[in-house]
């Protein structure tokens, strides 16, 4: 028997600046239901199928009420493809040109310019979905927190520069 490489049921993953809390389908019973049913998928929820072995996995939309972006993850965390803002209650079958381990399913053109083919996600798994909520937050803070960071070391420079040319302006030293 073959160990399964997910063992809780959600997670987060990043994909360029995107950040989702997923609930990962783990057994046949889950990756069968999917988000079929759902007539709302909240920004920054997804779902992440873990499928049991590497291949051209295909998907349906049959039972969805919600457009989704589709992203096919190979095995070691590499986008292999791409299916954007595929429409509600069709049937596919949706499957990617390159074998895939994982599919991650969030709403609808979220992931527009977010990435290439060939990037990696970064995935994380949690026993709660509130972990996952948790560590969402605390790393979307850290990212602003850094921003914030980056902007005032900046604009600090930015002022710097700003008045050293004032000075030579002053003593005559620049011109225009």
């Amino acid at each position: 028997m073959k160990k399964k490489i997910l063992t809780k049921p959600f997670g987060h993953i990043s994909i360029g600046d995107k950040h989702y809390v997923v609930d990962v389908a783990m057994d046949d019973e889950a990756r069968y239901k999917g988000l079929s049913k759902r007539h709302k998928l909240d920004d920054g929820y997804g779902m992440l199928f873990d499928m049991p072995k590497e291949d051209h996995h295909a998907f349906q939309m049959k039972d969805t009420y919600v457009p989704l972006d589709m992203v096919f993850i190979g095995k070691y965390g590499q986008i292999v493809d791409y299916l954007p803002n595929v429409q509600p209650l069709t049937s596919g079958p949706y499957k990617p040109k390159e074998k895939c381990k994982f599919v991650l399913e969030v709403p609808g053109n979220d992931l527009k310019d977010q990435f290439e083919i060939g990037d990696l996600t970064k995935m994380k798994f949690f026993d709660s979905m509130e972990l996952a909520r948790k560590f969402m937050d605390k790393l979307q803070l850290q990212e602003q927190l850094l921003q914030y960071l980056n902007e005032a070391v900046n604009g600090e420079s930015l002022r710097r520069k700003q008045t050293a040319t004032r000075k030579d302006i002053i003593r005559g030293r620049k011109t225009f």
